[in-house]
């Protein structure tokens, strides 16, 4: 508890901006009222206190919840962009609800979709959409990208996944 009542000392949170703000020096850099933090080389933000560094969303949720978070508990930023910290971005979860979340397309992917790949089998062009579930994986050969990636947002509705997990939203438009 006395942890946490130094941060609230300290800190203090705006949940519109996203931003917060220090309420106490804690060294000669950090000057009063000013924002805290700022982003480390993998686009978190960070701030210091007393000599350790903290990733500014798991402080705010640490605030909020009026305890450190558990072993196992992590914050996710809904959207995807790990500087968003406004509070209707953040998520308390788990290392597997964080995987499943928001990802960019990483580069030298066969497909434009999440959960997606191209398999190339007797000059047959074929596509398969898979999702891993606690150690299981499921999967469905499709024969467009286009069929494999609505089998996927099938598959990923079907096991509760949240929607930013989806290759397309509730109208049908890719994201």
């Amino acid at each position: 508890m006395e942890y946490i009542q130094t941060l609230r000392d300290h800190y203090c949170y705006e949940p519109l901006t996203g931003k917060v703000f220090w309420t106490k020096k804690s060294s000669n850099r950090a000057k009063l009222f000013s924002e805290a933090g700022s982003k480390n080389r993998i686009g978190y933000m960070v701030s210091s206190l007393k000599g350790k560094q903290n990733l500014i969303h798991r402080i705010i949720f640490e605030m909020l919840l009026g305890r450190k978070l558990k072993d196992k508990e992590q914050v996710d930023h809904v959207n995807g962009n790990k500087s968003d910290n406004k509070l209707s971005n953040l998520r308390l979860g788990t290392s597997s609800d964080n995987s499943r979340a928001f990802r960019k397309k990483s580069a030298g992917k066969t497909s434009k979709y999440r959960g997606v790949q191209k398999l190339e089998r007797r000059n047959q062009l074929r596509w398969k959409a898979a999702i891993q579930c606690d150690g299981k994986i499921k999967s469905k050969h499709c024969r467009t990208e286009l069929d494999a990636a609505i089998a996927y947002d099938e598959m990923a509705t079907d096991l509760g996944w949240p929607s930013e997990c989806l290759n397309f939203n509730k109208k049908g438009w890719v994201k």
